[in-house]
């Protein structure tokens, strides 16, 4: 295993690469690191090389002066990608990490070779209201004691962003798999919603499971994922 930091702007973001073969890159969710990915690594590495990353302001990585955006994070991503002599990568993102994910896809698509999108949203409302309500009520206690910054910065990503539009997606002619559980913390329709949007996305609604199915149905996730990407090799 190799494990560095490397410079982004005023921030230090830390990656870890493992194994050889074709490059997986994965990007964790909101409030999470890179150790997300752990139910998936045995799996992965049998046949290529995966990269995890801490996004900006989790885990290992550090905030820096600049705030956090997703158009920064994604920014983050395609730094590690030039430092680490990689033209093209398999690219999965969880959640906020599947959002980053869709910013590279939108603005840097040469880079990716195939792209996964789990958990993914178009816009904060996306998220069902059981779920986001809590979210925000947090960010605006924070916000308004003017406590616990790091973290309001955080939940701000899940409160202010992502803001795309679905004919947007029109642009993406990139091998694409869209998947979410049956029961995930994201409104079906807007999972469905992104997968028609993008030209031959594959969608795979995954049954019984939740927003953190990857990591609670791993055999299920693992194989869904890995035949995806044999299949564009």
């Amino acid at each position: 295993m190799k494990n560095e930091y490397i410079k982004c702007n005023s921030a230090n973001i830390y990656y870890e690469v493992h194994g050889k073969g074709e490059p997986i890159l994965c990007l964790h969710g909101n409030g999470e690191d890179s150790s997300y990915f752990k139910p998936q690594m045995k799996d992965f590495l049998k046949n290529y090389q995966v990269i995890l990353m801490d996004s900006r302001g989790h885990g290992k990585s550090s905030f820096g002066d600049e705030g956090l955006s997703l158009e920064l994070m994604a920014k983050d991503v395609l730094k590690v990608l030039k430092k680490l002599n990689i033209d093209k990568v398999h690219l999965l993102g969880f959640s906020d990490g599947g959002n980053v994910a869709l910013t590279i896809a939108l603005k840097n698509p040469k880079c990716i070779k195939t792209l996964t999108l789990l958990g993914a949203n178009l816009k904060p409302n996306d998220m069902k209201f059981l779920d986001r309500i809590p979210i925000k009520v947090e960010y605006y206690f924070y916000k308004l004691l003017s406590i616990k910054k790091d973290k309001k910065e955080i939940l701000g990503l899940m409160v202010k962003e992502p803001k795309n539009k679905a004919k947007e997606l029109n642009r993406i002619n990139l091998p694409t798999l869209v998947i979410a559980g049956e029961k995930d913390a994201i409104k079906e329709s807007c999972t469905k919603l992104i997968s028609k949007s993008i030209k031959n996305s594959k969608l795979e609604i995954i049954k019984g499971a939740d927003h953190f199915v990857s990591r609670k149905k791993p055999e299920v996730f693992n194989k869904i994922f890995l035949d995806f990407i044999r299949d564009h090799q």
